[in-house]
This record gives C-alpha cells, sequence and structure tokens, in this order.
C-alpha cells in the first residue's frame, strides 16, 4: 500500500459535523464527479468514479447521510490499471439538484454544464468546512509521494474556480503552492515538506503525519 493511499484510507475515516459533510463532498464531487444520462428513459444520474475502495466508502457515506434517495455503486474492471477496479456511485441527480445548484458544484439552471459553475464561498467559511473542503479535495484528485523521497504533494482538476478556492484556502492556512498546467487539467501541488506536514494535519490525516514526520 502507497503512503497517498494510507492517508486516503485514514482521511475516509474521519468524523465530521453536517456542515462539513456537506464542504466535503461538494469538493469530492467537484474533482471526481460527472453528470451522465443512462439508460432508454435517460435518465440523468451524479457519478463519483474512484480506485481508491475507503474514498468509494467515505462517498457512499456522504450522500447516503446528505440526500433522502437510494445511493448505488458498482464495481468494475479498470481498462487503465489492470490490477485495480474502478468504483462507481450514482444517485438519481432529481435528489441532488437542488444541494449542487445551491452550493455552486453546478451552475443553476444548467445542470449538464460543469465547467461554468462557481463554488459557493458560504460553503467554506468556517474554519472546520475549510479542512474538509481540503480533504474531500485530495481523496477526490489528489496523492503524495512516500517521504521517503522527494516531497510533493498535488491535487488535480479541470476546474478553475477549484484552483481558486484551494489556492485560496492553503493560503489562508499560511502555506504555500504552486499551480501548473498539465494538458487539459491544473495541478495545485506542493515541494515543502514542512508544509506538506501541516497539510496532512490540517486535513486530519494525523497518524499519517507521524510517520511522514519520523521518515523525516
Amino acid at each position: 500500500m502507497s503512503f497517498s493511499y494510507g492517508v486516503k484510507e485514514e482521511l475516509s475515516r474521519q468524523p465530521s459535523k453536517n456542515c462539513c459533510q456537506k464542504a466535503e463532498l461538494a469538493a469530492l464531487v467537484r474533482m471526481a464527479g460527472t453528470i451522465r444520462i443512462v439508460g432508454g428513459e435517460k435518465k440523468v444520474l451524479l457519478q463519483v468514479q474512484t480506485v481508491h475502495a475507503p474514498t468509494a466508502r467515505r462517498v457512499y457515506k456522504l450522500m447516503r447521510k446528505t440526500f433522502q434517495s437510494p445511493v448505488q455503486v458498482a464495481v468494475k474492471r479498470n481498462n487503465f490499471l489492470k490490477d485495480k477496479r474502478l468504483y462507481i456511485i450514482s444517485i438519481d441527480m432529481n435528489c441532488c439538484k437542488n444541494f449542487m445548484e445551491e452550493f455552486g458544484i453546478i451552475p443553476q439552471n444548467e445542470a449538464g454544464e460543469l465547467k461554468r459553475a462557481v463554488i459557493n464561498s458560504d460553503l467554506v467559511k468556517k474554519n472546520c468546512c475549510k479542512r474538509a473542503f481540503l480533504r474531500g479535495a485530495f481523496l477526490g484528485g489528489g496523492s503524495v509521494s512516500d517521504p521517503k523521497g522527494p516531497y510533493h504533494m498535488e491535487s488535480v482538476t479541470q476546474y478553475e474556480d477549484m484552483v481558486n478556492i484551494l489556492t485560496g484556502i492553503i493560503n489562508y492556512f499560511g502555506l504555500k503552492s504552486n499551480v501548473v498546467e498539465r494538458k487539459n487539467n491544473y495541478v495545485i501541488y506542493l515541494k515543502d515538506g514542512d508544509h506538506i506536514s501541516d497539510l496532512l494535519g490540517l486535513m486530519g490525516a494525523h497518524n499519517n503525519l507521524l510517520k511522514y514526520e519520523n521518515v523525516r
């Protein structure tokens, strides 16, 4: 198990308040969510896909707590990583559309176009919600290198609004991040070992923070 996987496993078990659950779920959906039309009846689903089983369990639990609707989980073989499974968590868009519009995950009345949405800043007014948002973003699209090698932590997103809100939160806590474009994505990354340690603590990965510091 990689260090990055272990961090996600720990983060997926973190307890959180209701406001923090919404912030974390919003970040997860924005980083790893898609809207799909399926079936002959053209049913519209919100889907979150991940190869990490702990993240899949976290998304499932957060959706169950947030929405009064059945949440489905499918497991498929990953076409790109043959040794890993792809977990797909789905929910009917009719049951979560208000939540997604309210918090800027999708633009109002334009459910099919994620790129034009802007995250609602009210979602991360509290410090606890800022930390939860960072946690969700890392679970949805983040990774961290093994502390034995060069220090590197990153989150990858397609959306410029996520770049702005993530770098804003990271700066708010006094940490330094950089942004680079990679193909059609934005990569928010940290190279400073101390700042990576601080960010692990902010997200709630305290056990892995200790492991990280022991190796350093």
